[in-house]
């Protein structure tokens, strides 16, 4: 009989142990698991390129082919796994035509810099988030003339106030990278005597903001 019980008892703490490796492993899986997907404290670098589509009016004799392109990057701080600041800038460009002979091309484009804060509302995987971006474009119209056989080309230039607000969905590609897609509106604030300008030599209707909405994908890579 004491052999049977001494038996059971070992049986009993046998099991008791092994039930408790299994617990701490499945315990430090979770643990390594949910490290692995914080991005927290991490430097998050991106880079994206897409489309930029003309959304205001540019005026009536310069006729915009309505998208143009979009080439960005940017370098940020993960201060959780749901907020990212960063430092975003790029070149987005739109072709312009204007039907006059001496005009042969024609342009406007933007240099965007932000700061950009982004917010996950989900976790680990498949996770949509919003973006809100502010700062600057330097924006440039050009154009490209012909005259007596000699080519010329002259630019307007000016830096105004940018504000993007956007949404986006991030993949995961690997342990610290991820593949996105994204929109966003840029609200382009040019000046009334800017606008005025362009609309007294080249345009009607020169819309003052232009709205901008570059659709994007990219990759993002976190780094400790």
């Amino acid at each position: 009989m004491k052999k049977i019980l001494l038996a059971v008892f070992a049986l009993m703490m046998v099991s008791s142990s092994a039930l408790a490796a299994h617990k701490n492993a499945s315990a430090e899986m979770s643990a390594d698991t949910t490290v692995s997907g914080d991005s927290t404290g991490s430097w998050v670098l991106q880079a994206q390129t897409g489309l930029n589509i003309l959304a205001s009016s540019a005026g009536d004799f310069i006729t915009f082919g309505g998208t143009g392109y979009s080439l960005e990057g940017s370098l940020g701080y993960a201060f959780s796994k749901n907020f990212t600041l960063s430092l975003l800038a790029g070149y987005d460009a739109q072709p312009a035509h204007i039907p006059a002979a001496p005009v042969h091309d024609a342009g406007l484009n933007y240099t965007p810099i932000q700061i950009v804060g982004q917010y996950n509302l989900g976790g680990e995987g498949f996770c949509p988030y919003l973006t809100l971006g502010a700062g600057i474009a330097m924006n440039v119209i050009g154009f490209d003339t012909f005259g007596g056989g000699i080519g010329q080309s002259i630019e307007f230039t000016e830096t105004d106030f940018l504000l993007s607000p956007g949404l986006g969905v991030s993949f995961p590609l690997a342990d610290k990278a991820q593949f996105f897609v994204q929109g966003r509106v840029d609200i382009d604030f040019f000046s009334s005597t800017y606008a005025g300008f362009i609309t007294s030599i080249a345009a009607k209707n020169f819309d003052t903001p232009q709205i901008f909405i570059p659709i994007q994908a990219g990759l993002s890579f976190d780094v400790k």
